[in-house]
């Protein structure tokens, strides 16, 4: 087993005291960079389905052009006109 010849055993308190800080700045570090890629994720993730969705219609479209001119308007002026579909 090596041993080592130590003189100056305030020197090892202060490296062990630094080594604690550094530990602790690190994991705060880490966690803050944790943080940051999750919250990175969910806002890609959001993108990806407001992007990807289908659109929902607010109306429907006719199935052909002669069809649209062959209903009644959806109001109820045809009816105080008198207008019949053919």
């Amino acid at each position: 087993m090596a041993s080592a010849n130590v003189f100056a055993i305030h020197a090892l308190e202060e490296l062990r005291g630094a080594l604690n800080r550094f530990g602790g700045e690190a994991q705060g570090s880490l966690s803050a960079a944790e943080l940051e890629i999750r919250r990175t994720f969910d806002w890609l993730q959001e993108r990806l389905n407001h992007c990807c969705a289908k659109p929902k219609p607010s109306y429907v479209l006719p199935r052909s052009g002669d069809d649209f001119f062959d209903r009644p308007p959806l109001t109820t002026s045809a009816r105080r006109t008198g207008w019949q579909p053919h």
